[in-house]
């Protein structure tokens, strides 16, 4: 039987999806397309014919379609790294877009939309689905479980915190390659990102940025993920620019100044960033996080922030004096390695990073705000505002949580159950990975689609 599915156009990530859904048409599926950028749009019509692809680019804000249902659109637009600069006009594309999509899924008979959560109307089109097609067509997320590299499995929410129930048990047999409790290692993209930003930070970095603004080279104006306003968008490039100087001005402590310091750690998110945005949302305000956290440092006790390399630049001058203005908040060298912090720190707080799995697996308790597909290993956290606001301090606070432990799985439980439900293969590569066109990766993110569209 021949299934429909559709892969959502996301810049060059369009060209990822386009191998992998050459390999998915080979085996006899019937691929779609939703596009959101006149320029992707034309590349995939050389591929497959107009009718296979719906083009939901910046023109649909001229419409006048009603919506089809709730969705939370102010959410969407207030927390979009691009319409958040253009809400009116972002509330209007986001309305007029919704029974246009409905339509093609219904069309065409889709029964799996591929695509990622970053953007407002991708995390529509996971609503919709949910909402209108609940059993009908599923919008999943492919995405990296992390630890161990190389693996990824399908997310079925905007919030990353599970999995398709077809993805639990599915590759059981893989646990027998892999030494159980799965070792900790440095997630392969954090690597990857990490000689980016040294490239970036160089000066051929930063005339190819000054390059890329006077030219406007990667500007695509038809596209609703960018944004338009040349004005806004020279202002932000410039602060950024200001901001990367600034912050090397920043005093902060390396591993060696650690000698004998009780502190906790808490990891910046990179903001605009779908783990703190989609994921972390309502504890987006990360100023915000690090007063919560201080407020029940115990005596002596010190809470040390590690910015996120990639980052650098994101925030100003005045976040960073106004972190250090709470008594005892100190920054870390953004390449101080974390898992020797991790070894030194009482305890990991973060919104949803790696870090919290790290931690957890190290023994570590790590006290995650958000959802989260790997809260389910003991020793991570879930934590609310309400947990903070009723402890007397982070103490207290770990002996209230510690009974969440007794309904969650060990670090061997939840080695086999994360291999087991996974599948082999790198999805998420940055398009500087040599693996992002590495046919023997494509091949293989191509035989565990099949495998997960046969099981599902």
């Amino acid at each position: 039987m021949i299934m429909n599915i559709a892969f959502v156009s996301n810049f060059q990530k369009t060209y990822l999806f386009s191998f992998i859904a050459d390999g998915l048409m080979a085996k006899g599926y019937s691929i779609y397309w939703i596009c959101f950028s006149k320029t992707y749009y034309d590349y995939l019509c050389t591929k497959y014919a107009q009718e296979d692809i719906l083009l939901l680019n910046r023109e649909m804000a001229k419409m006048h379609n009603a919506p089809i249902g709730e969705y939370k659109l102010n959410e969407l637009v207030y927390n979009d790294r691009a319409l958040s600069y253009e809400r009116e006009w972002g509330l209007r594309f986001l309305q007029n877009i919704q029974e246009p999509f409905l339509n093609f899924i219904n069309k065409k008979t889709v029964r799996y939309v591929f695509g990622e959560m970053t953007y407002a109307h991708e995390i529509l089109m996971n609503r919709i689905c949910r909402d209108k097609l609940n059993g009908i067509c599923d919008y999943l997320h492919p995405q990296s479980i992390r630890i161990p590299n190389g693996r990824f499995s399908f997310m079925d929410t905007e919030f990353q915190n599970s999995l398709h129930p077809s993805c639990i048990g599915v590759n059981s047999t893989d646990v027998a390659d892999y030494r159980i409790p799965i070792e900790i290692v440095r997630p392969q993209r954090v690597a990857e990102v990490d000689r980016e930003v040294k490239q970036q930070m160089s000066w051929g970095g930063k005339l190819a940025r000054i390059k890329r603004m006077i030219t406007e080279e990667n500007i695509d104006t038809d596209s609703p993920s960018l944004i338009v306003d040349r004005k806004v968008r020279y202002v932000k490039a410039i602060r950024e620019e200001i901001n990367k100087y600034q912050y090397h001005k920043w005093k902060r402590l390396n591993l060696s100044d650690l000698g004998g310091r009780k502190f906790f750690l808490y990891t910046l998110h990179m903001q605009p960033e779908a783990s703190v945005d989609v994921v972390g949302r309502y504890y987006d305000d990360q100023l915000q996080t690090i007063k919560n956290i201080w407020r029940i440092l115990p005596n002596g006790y010190f809470l040390l922030v590690k910015e996120h390399s990639n980052a650098i630049g994101n925030r100003g001058y005045k976040f960073y004096k106004q972190c250090v203005a709470f008594p005892n908040v100190c920054f870390v060298d953004e390449c101080a390695d974390s898992h020797e912090l991790i070894d030194l720190a009482q305890a990991i707080f973060t919104n949803s990073g790696t870090i919290g799995l790290e931690s957890a697996l190290k023994g570590r308790p790590a006290f995650v705000f958000s959802r989260i597909f790997y809260d389910k290993l003991s020793g991570v956290y879930n934590t609310t505002l309400d947990d903070l606001k009723l402890c007397v301090n982070y103490f207290d606070l770990l002996e209230k949580k510690q009974t969440e432990n007794k309904m969650k799985m060990s670090v061997e439980e939840y080695s086999r159950y994360i291999i087991a439900s996974s599948f082999p293969g790198v999805v998420d590569p940055p398009v500087s990975s040599p693996l992002f066109t590495d046919e023997t990766n494509i091949r293989t993110v191509v035989k565990s689609f099949d495998l997960f569209l046969k099981n599902a």
